[in-house]
């Protein structure tokens, strides 16, 4: 019992040394005048971080209204610094036009947005100021998608993965592989209901 005890309390140490402080680099917030005007509500959803051409990018979806109603903001993700918007010409249909961001290993920004039913899109954008280009357009009657997708791989050596995960009763995941760079993506569907 001795030994369990020491075992434990020498854990417990351990465990607690490893969790230090965290230091705030930068908040956007209402309590501190920095909160965006966009930020309201709950038209702001997708959020993700990537390093892009050459930068450590923070990219936040929103459907603000007042700013054309599907935005992703970039922000410089060491300083919290607003850079720019991702162009949006062209992003159509979906329940939903935009509801999540995602960035591939190489840099590649993915925006997808929301289908309860009907098509469920997905848009690539090879730099911040390009302009999007569908690389998935996928039929998901009975499925609802978008609500989060996960990126994982690269484009550039065909190991990029989409995963989209449906938010309906029978907890089905969409993934989305290449084998020819992303020219075309084929879909794969995993019941894990």
């Amino acid at each position: 019992m001795k030994k369990l005890f020491l075992s434990l309390t020498i854990l417990f140490f351990a465990v607690n040394l490893s969790y230090s402080q965290v230091t705030t680099i930068w908040e956007k917030a209402a309590t501190t005048s920095t909160n965006p005007a966009w930020n309201t509500g709950s038209v702001t959803r997708g959020l993700a971080y990537g390093f892009v051409g050459g930068n450590h990018r923070l990219y936040v979806v929103t459907r603000f209204a007042t700013y054309g109603g599907k935005q992703i903001f970039i922000y410089n993700a060491t300083t919290g610094d607003s850079v720019a918007a991702l162009d949006t010409t062209g992003i159509t249909g979906g329940t939903l036009n935009v509801n999540d961001v995602e960035v591939s290993t190489d840099g590649k920004i993915f925006v997808c947005n929301l289908a309860a039913g009907g098509f469920f899109k997905v848009y690539r954008y090879d730099t911040e100021i390009s302009v999007p280009v569908t690389v998935i357009n996928y039929d998901a009657t009975g499925l609802r998608l978008g609500d989060k997708i996960t990126i994982t791989g690269s484009t550039a050596d065909n190991s990029i993965v989409i995963w989209a995960v449906s938010a309906d009763a029978d907890g089905e995941i969409v993934k989305f592989t290449t084998s020819d760079h992303e020219m075309t993506l084929t879909a794969s569907i995993t019941d894990v209901g």
